[in-house]
């Protein structure tokens, strides 16, 4: 069963009015519902549920009727891509203390109903018996190489990579980080890093791993905070649109969460720059380093797989007030997203993109692997591959993938839309490959209006900003009312008189003596006296 909701917001409609609100799945109708949204009623969720009959990706479209009256009609479509799958996901964790990032965690993760968890604390006495999930086998060791392969998900905590038990026995032993990056390029497996004061990431440096996390580790950095004062991380414009960071289903909600509500953290782990294809989500808003502000939450794929790497370690302070909503919410997010590309493994042949979700203009990198082994025999450096791209309008256009040097199978191109709408990458079965054997993607396109895309008015941001500078929010309609609000002031102006007699003056005797003479000789010259 799939089952899903929606919110339809209005804004600046006097009265109520009824739309058609419709779901379609593949392009099948799968729910139809009027609503009445508007005036005293700015928005309506709308739940809806259907029967998926085999696992899969599958594309899900919900759209509202356009009104005449309205701003924009842009605003009135999503699409989401949503995969089916019939299996729970499979997560290790190994941890090296028992911090509270881990107690609370390694809670949410072993009562999640759709993971199989079994962790792994290095600190542990040798009879403690590891948590993991109601009919998990406990571990004792870590999972031999072939093993450790077949997680969906690996997440290392705060532990050495040279760290041993309490039995002196190696935690990682010889090769398992280097199985680990390899699940992680090959087989589509996900990796999520948790930062602490102790070893992750400064230790990792030179190790596998620092190949495949999405940022580069500074060895010189070590405990990094203030105490004494909490900040919250400044999400970038993607962490703002970033499902991973959806914690509220309302936009405005959501915002207001990570600006306002959620508790601040203390500490972070200092890092050196993004790589170039990471996505940074959230960053310090003070400290920087040469390369700008610090990440604090950030992903890139590598090879097949996701690798998320986690700045803080202090996701649980979420808890006050409201408990294991938004801790839980936020990890269950993530692992799910990085365990996404390992359920692909049945297909034949994989197509994927950097991003779901992109401004026009702006590039998309595509990546396609074929995993049928002949086809790999057969495919060298300088192969290429075709794909077919689907456009908004209903055309398709063909992309030409080169081959990556030294990963035979393997094919990588830049492809720029100039479209809005959604957009479908696939590849003709033909005789290799069966259409259930191919993974295709779909991605979106859209204006980068940002204006456009949360039109309505934030009243309780201009109400807030009006109190705290002294001010007044009001309405278009209250304008009227400004004159007889105003105080009136008054400014006294201040005259300085002077008065000085000049009848006694000398130069007042000299002047009027020259202005008698020069008549009296005037008149002398002209023969008037």
């Amino acid at each position: 069963m799939l089952a899903g909701s929606l919110v339809v917001r209005a804004q600046g409609y006097s009265e109520r009015r009824q739309v058609t609100v419709t779901v379609q799945l593949e392009g099948l109708k799968v729910a139809e519902e009027q609503i009445e949204v508007g005036g005293d009623k700015p928005q309506e969720e709308v739940r809806f549920s259907t029967k998926v009959a085999r696992p899969g990706e599958y594309t899900l479209e919900a759209k509202v009727e356009a009104d005449p009256d309205e701003l924009t009609a842009d605003n009135n479509r999503a699409v989401r891509r949503v995969r089916v799958i019939d299996e729970r996901i499979r997560v290790l964790y190994v941890e090296g203390y028992p911090r509270w990032e881990y107690r609370y965690l390694k809670n949410a993760l072993v009562r999640d109903r759709h993971m199989e968890v079994q962790c792994f604390l290095t600190s542990a006495d040798p009879g403690f018996v590891q948590e993991s999930s109601p009919g998990v086998a406990p571990l004792r060791t870590l999972p031999p190489p072939e093993e450790l392969a077949k997680y969906h998900v690996v997440i290392i905590g705060d532990v050495k990579p040279e760290a041993r038990d309490r039995r002196g026995v190696p935690v990682f032993y010889e090769g398992a980080l280097e199985v680990l990056k390899e699940s992680i390029k090959e087989r589509g497996n996900g990796l999520l890093m948790l930062s602490g004061s102790q070893a992750a990431p400064r230790l990792y440096a030179n190790t596998p791993v620092a190949d495949i996390l999405p940022i580069e580790i500074d060895e010189s950095a070590f405990v990094s905070g203030d105490y004494r004062r909490a900040f919250r991380p400044n999400l970038t414009r993607e962490g703002r649109k970033s499902p991973l960071l959806q914690l509220e289903a309302d936009d405005r909600l959501n915002r207001e969460l990570w600006d306002r509500r959620l508790q601040g953290f203390y500490w972070y782990a200092q890092s050196g720059k993004p790589k170039p294809q990471a996505h940074v989500l959230a960053v310090h808003p003070t400290a920087r380093n040469q390369h700008g502000p610090y990440p604090l939450f950030a992903w890139h794929r590598y090879g097949a797989g996701t690798v998320f790497w986690l700045g803080i370690d202090e996701t649980w302070r979420w808890r006050a007030e409201v408990g294991d909503k938004y801790p839980y919410r936020f990890y269950g997010q993530i692992l799910r997203f990085l365990s996404l590309q390992s359920f692909t493994r049945s297909k034949r042949f994989y197509i994927t993109t950097d991003k779901t979700k992109y401004d026009v203009g702006e590039e998309v990198r595509v990546r396609a692997e074929v995993r049928d082994e002949q086809a790999r025999a057969s495919s060298g450096a300088s192969a290429k591959q075709k794909i077919l791209v689907d456009l908004p309008n209903g055309d398709s256009q063909t992309i030409v993938l080169s081959g990556l040097e030294g990963e035979p199978g393997k094919f990588e191109a830049v492809y720029k839309p100039v479209q809005t709408g959604p957009y479908r990458l696939y590849v003709e079965p033909g005789d290799r490959f069966g259409a259930e054997e191919i993974a295709e993607r779909v991605f979106e396109v859209e204006l980068p209006r940002l204006e456009l895309q949360e039109p309505r008015m934030d009243k309780e941001g201009l109400e807030r900003v009006a109190a705290e500078s002294g001010g007044q929010f009001l309405r278009l309609d209250g304008l009227s009312a400004i004159p007889a609000d105003l105080p009136s002031l008054s400014e006294p102006i201040l005259v300085r008189k002077e008065e000085e007699e000049l009848w006694d003056k000398p130069w007042v005797f000299g002047l009027f003596l020259a202005l008698i003479l020069i008549e009296w000789i005037g008149r002398k010259f002209c023969r008037l006296l």
